[in-house]
């Protein structure tokens, strides 16, 4: 049971995490997001991409537009005025905690940066791009939006679903040739 508890701190998913990172910097939201993108287009064309230079910048930029993107229907889905809502983040905090959720992407990119052949040879590296992908970074986007911006539980979970499925919809064919290339 100690484990269970453990598992939101050691996930990033608690409220301690969160509580800063609204008010906190924009500098470092970006760059977490520049270092998951430029590690992710590093591990999809190998090295320094020196073959393909356009190519990896359009990957990089592609993680950077895709915060950004993802930020700005974020903030319009929380800005809706629906109710008597007391929340009213900036577009500078709902960056901050956008970018802020972006650290599993990091964790996954260097991993498979580091280990990208044993990854590639054993197939866990799919399972674990599908489970960060997936699961951990909605729910860090989740409660960085809920604790960050200060937002309620439906309130935070109508912008998750409708922002990430935002951003799935445009940077998704980049995401599916990334983990493609895991296979």
């Amino acid at each position: 049971m100690a484990t269970l508890s453990a598992a939101p701190r050691v996930l990033g998913l608690d409220r301690g995490r969160w509580s800063h990172v609204g008010s906190g910097t924009l500098t470092t939201a970006t760059a977490w997001v520049l270092v998951a993108s430029v590690l992710l287009a590093l591990n999809r064309f190998g090295g320094l991409a020196t073959s393909e230079p356009r190519s990896f910048v359009r990957l990089a930029l592609v993680g950077v537009w895709g915060w950004l993107g993802l930020s700005l229907v974020a903030w319009v889905v929380v800005s809706f005025p629906v109710g008597r809502s007391r929340a009213h983040p900036t577009p500078r905090s709902v960056l901050a905690v956008v970018g802020a959720a972006h650290v599993p992407m990091v964790g996954l990119a260097a991993t498979l940066f580091l280990a990208a052949g044993a990854l590639q040879l054993l197939w866990p590296g799919f399972v674990m791009a599908v489970f960060v992908l997936a699961i951990w970074f909605p729910a860090s986007l989740f409660r960085g939006l809920q604790v960050g911006c200060g937002l309620s539980v439906g309130r935070a979970l109508v912008a998750t679903v409708v922002s990430y499925a935002a951003w799935s919809a445009v940077i998704g064919r980049e995401l599916q040739a990334q983990l493609g290339h895991l296979v």
